[in-house]
């Protein structure tokens, strides 16, 4: 019964620092970074939530993109599904993802 209640008592306390954190982010989701480590701008298509825009990064800049997720096509020909918070990084011609 004890350890019962200990494991009942870490979820409650788990899910009130989630909540807080949450909060504290200003109740947004974690938004995706796409980094342009190359010496041209690239355009970057992004659909999210059925809306589809263009966005232009210039060369050796970031973007913070997508707090609830989205398709990011790239001019490599490449397609990501992302949610947040990867890290993407355009660089020699090829996208990838750096960090989750």
């Amino acid at each position: 019964m004890k350890r019962l209640q200990t494991l009942i008592i870490s979820s409650i306390f788990t899910a009130f620092v989630c909540v807080a954190t949450w909060m504290m982010s200003g109740g947004q989701a974690f938004a995706v970074t796409v980094k342009n480590g190359g010496s041209e701008a690239q355009t970057l298509q992004i659909t999210e939530n059925g809306e589809r825009r263009d966005v232009t990064l210039a060369a050796s800049s970031e973007v913070e993109i997508c707090p609830q997720g989205c398709f990011i096509s790239f001019g490599t020909g490449d397609i990501l599904a992302v949610q947040g918070p990867e890290t993407v990084l355009i660089e020699a011609g090829k996208v990838r993802i750096i960090a989750r």
